[in-house]
């Protein structure tokens, strides 16, 4: 039984090397992910994943969060970094479209899930700093903001 249940976890860790080798942590997975993918300049990757990753996990981003926010911005990387490979697993066949719309379906669980109801009280500044407002006009963001929005309360965040 431990030999099948090592085989499984093995083979599981073997898979997950093969998404994503060593050297394509953090941010720099996204680029990993358009050269699996190869959806170009204006799939989510290169267009929306890596740009907001960096942004939000640069030293001044950081530096204006609170140790909550922080977190929060460790755990949503992570968690949306988690929701791509778990795509991959699962549909290895996925097109760029495809991608796009699951990814972007992850982002609400993964701002929730990791805290944003709370860190939106009390880092709004450094939030508001760290976004950009460009992406305000796709209707993908658009739908994650009413999503968030709904859930966390209207007056909840975005009351100054």
């Amino acid at each position: 039984m431990r030999s099948l249940i090592f085989g499984i976890f093995l083979g599981l860790f073997e898979l997950i090397g093969a998404i994503l080798p060593g050297n394509c942590t953090k941010c720099d997975a996204y680029k990993c992910f358009e050269e699996k993918l190869s959806c170009g300049p204006k799939g989510y990757f290169t267009a929306f994943g890596y740009p907001n990753c960096r942004r939000f996990n640069e030293d001044v981003a950081i530096a204006r969060l609170s140790p909550t926010g922080k977190l929060w911005a460790n755990c949503t990387t992570n968690c949306l970094l988690d929701a791509i490979e778990g795509i991959f697993m699962t549909a290895p066949a996925t097109t760029c479209d495809q991608m796009k719309l699951l990814a972007f379906d992850s982002h609400v669980r993964c701002y929730v899930q990791c805290g944003f109801c709370d860190v939106c009280k009390t880092d709004k500044w450094a939030l508001a700093r760290t976004y950009n407002y460009c992406d305000f006009f796709s209707v993908a963001v658009l739908k994650q903001v009413t999503a968030i929005v709904k859930t966390c309360g209207l007056f909840s965040c975005f009351t100054w």
